[in-house]
């Protein structure tokens, strides 16, 4: 098979070209930089040379291959919507080319669209009029594909994707203790966040252009659900840091912001049907055995904590704030639908304003303007604001 796949260059797309190769299949990459073009043509990838925004490369991908994977996503959050109206587009686009022939088609989610504080599945009912689940509409058009002879499916990936060369939430969060000289967790830290190693995640993508079904959802959860107390215990374990509880009203300021909120979610996920389905078997190293064995590196200019934010902006791109839309006020929703763009202009201090490059989308430079260095940042008081106001998490002090 003849697979088409966008953001090819990056942390997890470098993984499913790999696995796609070492399939016996062949891989047609899409690039922005003769960078990325080089790299790919060393792996004996064959190049389309443009971008999300450039239709016209991305049907011509999708006509010259047998299927389509879409990985790419411009993570430059001060353009938060209109980024989720580009990725829209290129889902409609590449559709629209491949409408009636059956073709596979998977575009990529993430499980924190799922319903918060219960199991989440791969039929659980989405909201997708929540205030943050505005990416999520890219999901809604796999049903209309899979309507019109595509066959389309959708692998939401766990917030946290691991592995050799992350440089995304573990990562930033062993800064953040780092610099406070303490690993944290909020309230009582029962908290759940699923987890899967990249490589993992490159098979199920694999399996889904292989043999998803049109309008499948499979889940990319190796780990249903990882206590966040656990995660924090063995990030103080590998920097020698004590371990702490926050308060809601601690966290924000402890965790540079918005970063609290999500520090907070609790979203367990199953993948049993995804296994069931398409055979898939996770055999990686699990999450904890990752921070246990990593070396965490000191921040520098392109990768610190404002890179937490956007990470954290990643994760939430198809929707969360840590509670069920039954529970989030008109006050939570606009502070949610603000904070990407607060958060890529005023996160913490000590941080230079510069250029910061997304760890899942290695092939772009994000540029961050107007960093704000005052401790009580505008970011710091949105997210107190938030986490107090939070039921969730206010019930697990």
């Amino acid at each position: 098979m003849r697979v088409f796949v966008t953001g090819a260059t990056g942390f997890i797309g470098q993984a499913v070209v790999q696995e796609l190769l070492d399939a016996g299949h062949k891989v047609i990459g899409l690039a922005r930089s003769e960078e990325s073009a080089t790299a790919l043509q060393a792996k004996g990838v064959d190049v389309i040379r443009g971008s999300l925004e450039d239709i016209e490369s991305l049907k011509r991908g999708a006509r010259e291959a047998d299927g389509v994977i879409n990985l790419a996503f411009n993570h430059d959050f001060t353009k938060y919507e209109e980024n989720t109206n580009t990725e829209y587009a290129a889902i409609q686009a590449i559709g629209a080319t491949l409408v009636g022939t059956n073709k596979p088609f998977v575009i990529t989610m993430g499980t924190l669209i799922l319903p918060k504080g219960k199991l989440g599945v791969e039929e659980s009912v989405i909201d997708y009029d929540d205030a943050m689940n505005v990416r999520a509409k890219s999901e809604k058009e796999v049903d209309i594909l899979a309507a019109q002879g595509v066959r389309a499916s959708v692998v939401r990936l766990s917030p946290t994707v691991h592995g050799p060369g992350d440089l995304a939430f573990i990562n930033m969060l062993a800064q953040i203790a780092r610099g406070n000289g303490e690993a944290a967790y909020i309230g009582n830290g029962l908290n759940r966040w699923p987890a899967v190693h990249r490589l993992d995640a490159a098979r199920l993508f694999r399996l889904a252009v292989e043999k998803g079904v049109a309008g499948g959802r499979y889940h990319a959860a190796a780990e249903e659900g990882i206590p966040f107390k656990n995660i924090a215990e063995a990030l103080g374990q590998s920097l020698g840091l004590p371990v702490v509880s926050k308060t809601p009203e601690e966290a924000p300021a402890y965790f540079r912001g918005f970063i609290a909120a999500l520090a907070g979610v609790d979203n367990p996920t199953s993948s049993k049907k995804t296994q069931e389905t398409l055979g898939w078997k996770p055999s990686e190293s699990t999450l904890l055995e990752d921070i246990n064995r990593t070396s965490f590196g000191s921040l520098t200019d392109n990768v610190n904590l404002v890179t937490v934010s956007v990470m954290a902006l990643w994760s939430l791109s198809a929707g969360s704030s840590g509670l069920s839309p039954g529970t989030v006020s008109g006050e939570q929703r606009q502070f949610r639908n603000r904070i990407a763009i607060v958060a890529t202009k005023s996160t913490c201090e000590n941080l230079k304003p510069g250029h910061i490059r997304s760890p899942h989308d290695q092939d772009k430079n994000v540029p961050l303007s107007g960093v704000m260095r005052s401790p009580e940042s505008s970011i710091h008081r949105e997210g107190r604001k938030f986490m107090t106001s939070s039921p969730q998490i206010a019930e697990s002090k």
